[in-house]
């Protein structure tokens, strides 16, 4: 039996990462390999083992046998994989995916950037959804007294691969498992190799850790659930729009809760009400953080909802301006829909969107009076509107109904300040755009990518 995890998850090349690892064998090989458009083995190194430690709780650090390894000075920006194996070299690789999966994910970084482009990786939400050691931030969860809240520890295995993620299978790709690295975030970085795109990588820790982690690119790029951010990891983002950085964020769900680390940054702690009902890490929430995510984002969890088990209502984006850049080279005009015939759906499983007073008899989304009360930002266009059906499994409360009430809908946006944030506001966008279903979803996301992006001089 062998299992680890990586610490740190993000290191820079010359830096030593160490495998903390767990194994009855003698010896064993740590095989590693760099996602780009596919899987691609690097090398193997060998370690003679200290023994077996025992698994600990999901609250507390595991504190496994460390094994270190010095990042090659040749290593590029990216995410990485390990796969453990005991005994010799030459012994068999164990299929990824299989219990017990040893693999575990870091990301290396680079000291100055190399692209344009920096891709976030969503270790937090990653880990907020592992439950190895018995718990998560959902299930039967451990709680934190200072500060208050829910919390797991980083340092076990899981946080993206290697883990056990309760949840419901995805009707539409039951292969892999959602809130893991395997189902939105490799697809998305192969095909985002696969057409040119060279990105530098970066996890949540590194913009919580550090304010000039954003400093010399145009453009952040966010996939399918970024759900968990930091308050520090938010204002990084901020003050790089407010500078003239852009954003473009291609999934759902997004800055939904905050959360908090603690001093050495291997606990992550999320408060949800659990003592008295009042969500206090809950970002838009007036007794919570007080801080709409709408204002970043453009779109919020709030406005639209979720469909989890089984397959889902069908919902794409009608067209609100096709003369808008987003839309250019896909032939769609003002009232027509896309997306709705995919295999998922393109809206779903969970979705944001902008509060609504009205969308009227030809379609057209009518922007609620108090949008900018509620942290809708100024100058925001709505580009596509998806409404959702009061079949859907979640219609969350918000500022004037409760839940399953008013319009719900997933809105494609984009808002300028100094800076360009263009919000997909669906999960599934990735999937669909990967696929090759939709040449629609396809060209918008070239045309985000490439509009947003400017060549590093």
């Amino acid at each position: 039996m062998i299992h680890g995890y990586p610490f740190p998850t993000s290191v820079a090349p010359g830096e030593a990462l160490r495998l903390h690892v767990s194994t009855t064998a003698k010896r064993f090989a740590a095989d590693f390999f760099r996602q780009q458009e596919r899987l691609t083995p690097l090398l193997t190194h060998e370690y003679p083992a200290h023994g077996f430690a025992d698994p600990g709780t999901a609250a507390s650090d595991w504190n496994w046998p460390a094994y270190p390894f010095v990042i090659p000075a040749s290593w590029g920006s990216g995410v990485y994989l390990v796969r453990l194996r005991e005994g010799e070299a030459s012994s068999a690789l164990p299929a990824p995916g299989q219990p017990p999966d040893p693999e575990l994910l870091f990301v290396v970084r680079n000291r100055t950037p190399q692209s344009s482009i920096l891709f976030k990786l969503p270790l937090a939400s990653y880990h907020a959804y592992n439950a190895v050691g018995g718990g998560s931030l959902y299930e039967t969860p451990s709680f934190s007294a200072h500060p208050a809240g829910r919390v797991v520890t980083l340092l076990r295995p899981g946080g993206g691969v290697g883990g056990v993620v309760p949840c419901f299978p995805d009707a539409y790709r039951p292969d892999t498992t959602r809130h893991t690295f395997y189902h939105w975030d490799a697809p998305f970085l192969s095909w985002l190799q696969r057409h040119g795109y060279h990105v530098d990588c970066c996890t949540n820790l590194d913009l919580h850790a550090d304010a000039q982690a954003l400093d010399g690119y145009s453009l952040l790029v966010i996939g399918a659930h970024d759900e968990y951010w930091s308050a520090a990891e938010r204002h990084v983002v901020e003050r790089f729009v407010a500078r003239g950085g852009n954003v473009a964020i291609f999934g759902g769900n997004t800055c939904w809760w905050r959360v908090q680390y603690d001093a050495q940054m291997t606990n992550m702690i999320c408060h949800k009400g659990d003592d008295d009902g009042v969500a206090r890490d809950q970002w838009w929430l007036p007794q919570g953080a007080a801080r709409p995510e709408d204002s970043l984002t453009g779109v919020s969890y709030r406005n639209g909802g979720g469909w989890w088990e089984s397959t889902r209502e069908p919902v794409g984006y009608m067209v609100q301006d096709a003369t808008h850049w987003v839309f250019e080279g896909t032939s769609l005009r003002r009232g027509d829909c896309f997306g709705q015939e995919t295999w998922p759906p393109l809206v779903g499983y969970e979705c944001d969107g902008v509060p609504l007073r009205a969308i009227d008899a030809h379609g057209r989304a009518q922007l609620h009076p108090d949008a900018a009360v509620r942290g809708t930002p100024a100058h925001l266009e709505i580009l596509g509107v998806g409404r959702l059906g009061s079949h859907w499994q979640d219609l969350p409360a918000r500022e004037d109904h409760p839940e399953g009430e008013g319009i719900h809908a997933a809105t494609m946006v984009v808002h300028h300040q100094q800076g360009t944030v263009f919000n997909a506001a669906t999960t599934d966008w990735v999937t669909v755009a990967t696929s090759g279903q939709c040449p629609a979803v396809e060209r918008i996301t070239h045309n985000v990518l490439r509009r947003l992006s400017p060549p590093t001089a």
